[in-house]
């Protein structure tokens, strides 16, 4: 009678080798597909929804390029390591280098945006957290009804002035809180059945300064004809309409002529739907004159880990007023967390070096 050896742990372990070498190919050619995909925004702009995770791609291919090498995968290694630095390149001139703009050495106003998702009921947090924190001007987007009768319930003595438009079929649902009086505003679609902004006036240290809240789409939704026609290209075929193909681009265009109508110094900020080195994002500050530096901050999806996020809302600033301290809040029930930022006017003969 003979009896069959008991397998090693060392035999298990060269038995289980091959398969995970083959789960680390596999691994890294899906990932190197997404890569492609990542370049074929160009032609294909709902594809640059993909450009959102680059951080994370940069990291993922940088671990499995280090267990390739380990496997003795040389050549998968190479592709990994290739995927890494590309998406590490994309994001690295974006990073949060440098010190904030210096300011003038006045007091700093304290603004905050957030997406407060039109599904979530966390009115109570939300009010804590405002009145522990209590921002100068507060940008909310996706704002419901619901929203804009608690917070006029719970903080309405902190915040005196706002102006709402959150009525279901708005596409923005926006509401602006101020502490400080609202000299002008204006809130509503910038063009028939198109996306919603609000903006606010105010004298801040005896200067005018104004303040605008967004909501870009998604970078995946189609635009409609409507806003096609708002455009000047109704009924023209999506597919040939270059960038106006995605109701992003059309969203960004707009929003930038909106923003050449209000002159002076001003601040846009709310969910963007974009990370800093997104092409709408980019197209956008330079055409509009923004101040898009310094604004990586992990916030969305909230409820990921933060290595799992991606920047897609910020704060940016036009002409002498800075941004500065850019950074997020917690988690308040939504899917987004809320960013703030301390507003301050430029230093005399530093705002031009500083916007260079």
């Amino acid at each position: 009678m003979s009896f069959a050896r008991p397998r090693t742990r060392q035999g298990l372990g060269l038995g289980l080798r091959p398969a995970v070498r083959e789960v680390l190919r596999l691994a890294i050619f899906d990932l190197a597909i997404l890569a492609g995909l990542q370049l074929l925004a160009v032609f294909y702009p709902s594809l640059e929804i993909l450009t959102n995770a680059a951080p994370q791609l940069a990291v993922l291919n940088a671990v499995l390029a280090l267990a390739a090498l380990l496997l003795r995968l040389r050549v998968w290694a190479a592709i990994a390591l290739l995927v890494a630095s590309g998406n590490a390149l994309v994001v690295a001139p974006h990073l949060n280098y440098g010190e904030d703009p210096v300011g003038d050495g006045s007091p700093p106003l304290r603004v905050m945006a957030w997406n407060v998702w039109n599904r979530n009921e966390d009115y109570a947090r939300a009010a804590d957290y405002l009145r522990t924190t209590h921002p100068d001007v507060v940008g909310l987007v996706e704002a419901t009804p619901d929203w804009n009768h608690e917070l006029s319930q719970r903080i309405g003595d902190l915040y005196p002035y706002r102006i709402e438009d959150v009525d279901a079929y708005r596409d923005g649902q926006i509401m602006i809180l101020s502490r400080l009086p609202i000299e002008r505003s204006w809130i509503g679609p910038l063009a028939p059945a198109t996306q919603q902004i609000g903006w606010i006036a105010l004298d801040w240290q005896g200067r005018p300064l104004v303040i605008v809240v967004t909501h870009l789409k998604s970078p995946n939704y189609a635009a409609s004809r409507s806003e096609l026609a708002a455009l000047g290209v109704q009924g023209a075929d999506t597919r040939s309409a270059g960038n106006f193909g995605r109701a992003q681009e059309v969203n960004a265009v707009l929003l930038q002529h909106a923003l050449a109508g209000l002159s002076g110094d001003l601040v846009v900020m709310g969910d963007f739907n974009g990370a800093p080195w997104s092409r709408v994002y980019r197209q956008l500050a330079a055409s509009a004159g923004l101040d898009g530096r310094r604004q990586f901050r992990l916030t969305y999806p909230a409820w990921l880990p933060a290595l799992l996020r991606a920047p897609i809302d910020h704060i940016l600033g036009r002409g002498e007023i800075a941004v500065t301290h850019f950074a997020t809040g917690p988690a308040l029930g939504s899917d987004h967390l809320p960013v703030l930022a301390d507003l301050v006017w430029r230093s005399k003969g530093n705002g031009a070096a500083e916007r260079n």
